[in-house]
């Protein structure tokens, strides 16, 4: 337990954390980027190599996200076509910190519903939210708060009370070919899969069979 930032920490049965270098290397770094590279991330078909590195930032995001204030933005998963390997990808980034800790939410309808939405994953202190197969064009004032401000406002459910909670939570959206308003685009990272078949779950030869 750190009584300063009143973090406690329980690590899983058997687990023995590696000791921090005080000095970091050229050649623990280029060890790092192998790890995401060429083993966690090797068989994910990405549009370019911008995608990948977007990838590999979301892996590393919740290491730091608490010496971020405020929201970070939204982490666009998306895919060409179905079965493209989206939903996976957004998991082993997050899976990293998140475990399974990570919310799964599906697309909602009313802007009062992902206000609930928001508000009651924040109260939950989830470490990321993942707005899973979205597939109509995404608006929703509440989102474009959420991804954007320090601070989130709202009624207490049941009760005449409102409740001020700090955005520190990781968002992660997939779709298809993903739409959203302008005021979501500009607050997301893309992270785009493009398989170069048209069944792309009839793939073979991967690195890391299921």
């Amino acid at each position: 337990f750190d009584a300063e930032s009143g973090i406690f920490y329980l690590p899983a049965k058997g687990y023995e954390a590696e000791a921090l270098p005080e000095v970091v290397t050229e050649g623990e770094l280029n060890f790092a980027k192998r790890l995401f590279v060429n083993d966690l991330l090797f068989d994910f078909p990405f549009a370019t190599g911008a995608d990948r590195d977007n990838a590999i930032a979301l892996c590393v995001l919740g290491a730091v996200r608490e010496m971020i204030g405020g929201s970070t933005p939204n982490h666009a998963v998306e895919a060409s076509i179905r079965s493209a390997g989206k939903g996976k990808l957004a998991r082993a980034c997050a899976g990293i910190f998140a475990g399974d800790e990570l919310a799964s939410v599906p697309p909602l309808e009313t802007e009062k519903e992902w206000k609930d939405m928001i508000t009651s994953e924040l109260l939950s202190g989830t470490p990321a939210v993942l707005v899973d197969n979205i597939e109509r064009p995404l608006r929703s004032a509440a989102l474009a708060v959420a991804w954007t401000e320090p601070f989130w406002k709202d009624r207490l459910f049941h009760k005449q009370q409102m409740a001020r909670l700090p955005i520190s939570c990781i968002w992660i959206t997939t779709a298809n070919n993903m739409l959203m308003h302008e005021d979501l685009m500009t607050r997301s990272i893309r992270i785009r899969l493009e398989p170069q078949t048209s069944r792309p779950e009839a793939r073979t030869g991967f690195k890391h069979e299921d």
